[in-house]
């Protein structure tokens, strides 16, 4: 039976490209967020890319919607997500998106 709340938390796979041209599968434990809340969410993230993404932000939006990772050889606190989105260029984006679509239930392929 469907449950009226969605469980609090869901996991997974954000594939996140390394320098080399390389994909590395990371299971993130995401925060379930409702409807009202995701849509301002998506409105703070976007008008962060439009003006420009300062420090931290990131670390911040990540930490909003994550509570955990599996496939990194360090836990999940705030200074290992910083040092992670400072390593690969491209992480954040590819984990916010990976939330966007698993939270509409949006899938790549047939």
């Amino acid at each position: 039976m469907l449950k009226l709340k969605a469980n609090p938390t869901f996991k997974a796979k954000v594939e996140i490209p390394i320098p080399g041209g390389e994909k590395v599968a990371v299971e993130f434990e995401f925060k379930h967020m409702p409807r009202s809340e995701f849509e301002g969410w998506l409105n703070e993230r976007r008008a962060q890319i439009e003006e420009g993404i300062k420090p931290n932000q990131d670390v911040d939006t990540i930490m909003k919607v994550a509570c955990g990772w599996s496939g990194v050889d360090g836990d999940f606190t705030r200074d290992n997500v910083a040092l992670f989105l400072d390593q690969y260029h491209a992480a954040s984006r590819c984990i916010g998106e990976a939330y966007g679509r698993e939270l509409m239930q949006l899938r790549l392929g047939n």
